[in-house]
Order: C-alpha cells, then sequence, then structure tokens
C-alpha cells in the first residue's frame, strides 16, 4: 500500500488547516513571542532592584541579564549565587520568569507543530490544553513531591521546573535513588519535552477518539530509544564496584537520572563529574538530540533526526526526500554553527579554561540544558555570549518551526 493510501486510513489525512486559522495562529504567535520579550526586559529591570537579591550580592549587569536569559530560556545553569539567596522579590521575577518562559515555549511551539504536522487541534486547544497541563502537573508533583523537609513552594517551584526542563529549583531535591526522583521529576521533565500536541494527541488516542499521528509516534518511539541508549551510555562510565550492590544501584540510578536529564531538563539531581571524560562526551550526544519540537526542551530534537535519517533513506531509494528534510537539515546547520560561534566566543574570551569544558558548555547552553561541571562564574563577556547563546537556543527552533508551517504542505511531523 502506498504512503498516501496509509494516510487516507488514518487520523493524518484530515486536510491541513485552512489559511484563516493558519493566520490566527501566527497572531497568537506574535503576540506571546512580543509578551516573551517583554518580559526578559522586565526581568532584568526587577533583578536590578535593590533588595531582589541579599545586600553584598547584588546582580552587575552581565549577571542579571545572564539570570533572566537562563531562566526565561528555561536553561538553568547553576549559578556561585543560588535561588535561595536572593531576597523574597527575586525569587518571585525568577519563578514568574520561568513559567512565562514555559508556557511561551509550549503555546508558541505547540501552535507551530499542530500547522507542520497537520495535526487537527484548534489554537483554542493547544492553549486550552497547555495550561490545563502546566496546571495540573504542578499541583500533582507539589502534592507527591511536598514533605517536612520540603515545603509546598519548594516542591512547587521544583514542580514547576521539572515540566518546563528548566533546571532552576528552591529548596533540596530528592536523592538519585528516592522514587520521587524517576517518577515525579523525571516523569514531567519527560512530559513537558514531549510538547502539549503530543499529550492531546495520546490522550485522544488513549480515549479512542482517534489513532496517534506519525508525529506522535516518532516522539515517543524516538524518546524511549533515547532513554535506553542513554542509560546504557552513561552507567558503564562511572566508577563501579563490581561486588557492591549498592555501588550499581547508584550507577543504574545515575545513569537513568542523566538520560533523561540531560534532554534537556538540566535539574540539579545527579552531578556530571560522576562521569569519567569519555562519559561526559556520551553526555554531549544526548545534550545535541534534546526533546521534541514545540516542546519545553532543547536540542536540535528527536522529530529533526528521525527526519534526517527518514530523508537520507528516501534519497538512497530513489525517492522524492520533500521539503521538511531540507528544514531538518537548514536546521542542524544553523545549530551546528550556533555551537561553533559560542565555543569561539567563550575560548576566546577565557583561554585559561580547558577546551573541552568550553565546548561542553556551549552545547549546553545552545541546547538549553544547563549542565556544567561547576556553577558559572565567568564575568564580563564570557556571560554575554552564553546569554546570547540561550536566547538564540529558544527562539531560533521556534523561527524554524513556524517557518515549516508557512512552507510545508504535506508534513507528517514537526521539526525545529
Amino acid at each position: 500500500m502506498s504512503r498516501a493510501a496509509l494516510k487516507a486510513n488514518d487520523y493524518e489525512s484530515v486536510s491541513p488547516l485552512p489559511l484563516s486559522a493558519r493566520r490566527e495562529g501566527a497572531t497568537v504567535a506574535l503576540w506571546g513571542t512580543a509578551a516573551f520579550l517583554v518580559s526578559l526586559v522586565a526581568g532584568f529591570v526587577l533583578l536590578r532592584v535593590p533588595g531582589a537579591t541579599i545586600a553584598g550580592n547584588e546582580l552587575s549587569f552581565e549577571r542579571a541579564v545572564f539570570s533572566v536569559m537562563n531562566t526565561a530560556t528555561l536553561t538553568g545553569f547553576s549559578q556561585t549565587t543560588a535561588i535561595d539567596r536572593y531576597g523574597a522579590g527575586g525569587q518571585v521575577v525568577v519563578v514568574g520568569l520561568m513559567v512565562v518562559g514555559t508556557l511561551f515555549a509550549l503555546i508558541v511551539g505547540g501552535l507551530a507543530v499542530v500547522r507542520v504536522a497537520a495535526m487537527r487541534f484548534s489554537d483554542r486547544e493547544v492553549i486550552a490544553g497547555t495550561v490545563l497541563w502546566y496546571v495540573l502537573s504542578v499541583f500533582a508533583g507539589t502534592a507527591l513531591l511536598a514533605d517536612p523537609m520540603r515545603p509546598i513552594a519548594a516542591a512547587a517551584v521544583q514542580a514547576a521546573s521539572a515540566f518546563g526542563n528548566c533546571g532552576i529549583v528552591l529548596g533540596t531535591l530528592p536523592g538519585v535513588l528516592d522514587w520521587r526522583t524517576h517518577g515525579v521529576l523525571m516523569g514531567l521533565a519527560t512530559l513537558g519535552g514531549m510538547g502539549i500536541p503530543v499529550l492531546l494527541d495520546l490522550s485522544a488516542a488513549l480515549f479512542g477518539k482517534h489513532r496517534m499521528m506519525m508525529h506522535t509516534r516518532v516522539v515517543l518511539g524516538m524518546t524511549a530509544l533515547l532513554y535506553l541508549v542513554g542509560v546504557a551510555a552513561c552507567v558503564p562510565w562511572q566508577t563501579i564496584s563490581v561486588t557492591n550492590i549498592s555501588s550499581w544501584s547508584s550507577a543504574l540510578g545515575n545513569g537513568s537520572a542523566l538520560s533523561i536529564d540531560a534532554r534537556t531538563a538540566g535539574m540539579p539531581v545527579v552531578a556530571v563529574t560522576v562521569l569519567t571524560r569519555v562519559g561526559l562526551w556520551l553526555l554531549v550526544g544526548l545534550m545535541l538530540v534534546g526533546g521534541a519540537s514545540g516542546s519545553s526542551a532543547g536540542g536540535v530534537k528527536v522529530t529533526t533526526v528521525y527526519e534526517i535519517f527518514r530523508g537520507v533513506r528516501r534519497a538512497l531509494r530513489g525517492e522524492v526526500v520533500g521539503r521538511l528534510f531540507a528544514v531538518a537539515v537548514i536546521w542542524v546547520g544553523a545549530y551546528g554553527m550556533l555551537v561553533a560561534v559560542t565555543f569561539l566566543g567563550l575560548l576566546g574570551l577565557h583561554p585559561e579554561l580547558p577546551v573541552d569544558r568550553l565546548f561542553f558548555i556551549a552545547v549546553s547552553a545552545v541546547s538549553l540544558v544547563g549542565f556544567s561541571q561547576d556553577p558559572i562564574s565567568m564575568t564580563g563577556g564570557g556571560m554575554m555570549v552564553l546569554s546570547g547563546a540561550m536566547f538564540l537556543g529558544r527562539v531560533v527552533p521556534m523561527g524554524i518551526l513556524w517557518w515549516g508551517a508557512a512552507g510545508v504542505k504535506d508534513g507528517d511531523l514537526a521539526v525545529g
């Protein structure tokens, strides 16, 4: 049976959104982007207000810019001054930026995904679904995380950070072998890293409304595959006592958490220093891939990797690869250029730091992961380079998504 015939038997056969609906979605996306940019400026101003941080730890111009970008883009690098040491006003600003950044990524990205992948969810359904999933995830996560050692406020921030794939948290996180780490934090990070259209499509399929669409099947399959690959890659490159069962348990727990965390929650559950140098390079591979298009995660995205392999296979068979493959190739090239420029900028400004560490940080920034061997203590130009990398790491793939939404007429999944 031909590919067209297969699609005719599935929910994917529904015609694309009409032109008027596409334009309405673009208007919503523009307003959402404008609100996001305004929040960046407002966050910068508010973090510079006296009292936002404790006396003696006021933020310089560069560090205030870095803090805003680090939070609003959902990257979550650890800094020398943790959010716990901010004043009450500063903590409110940081949490507000995280919420705005999450909603921006999920709504504006989700609106593009349903257009590129021909998913018949209206703009209203995407927006309402984003708010509903976000509220329910934070509420459920807070209920499961809160305990005498973790106040409700800290638990709520941790749940919101996990679903937003941010990595900035209040209070102490559960241990790596605690069931809440894998069942709650990593579970929420996985959901947020798949995107709202996938969650809506999966929910509809579970209730028998229609079969899962191609985009959803690719995201679920690639997410499961990369989790297994990540565990297999991270576990062997740790110090393990062959005769000590607890050592193996810790290694498996670390590997499981890092496999999800590196794509791209970046929560400080496990220090990346538990890995050897080889393990760190394998972790770079996970950071490069990231989550799904239109999600709160970063990276080139699992759907982009799938489309590249699918396009190459079609080309080798002499088949037409389509416009979506071209968009995926251009996006991968743009991503590589962002990493290279960031790395060279850091290398020029901080030649005293090891080259491999600078490259690791560059990939982490562009992929919006927030992993680093040590808290970011750069000053001046280095912080501005990282701030620019994080900003572009968020907005460039969003632009790629909407470019695909405007030009790809026969797509079955989204890239970017």
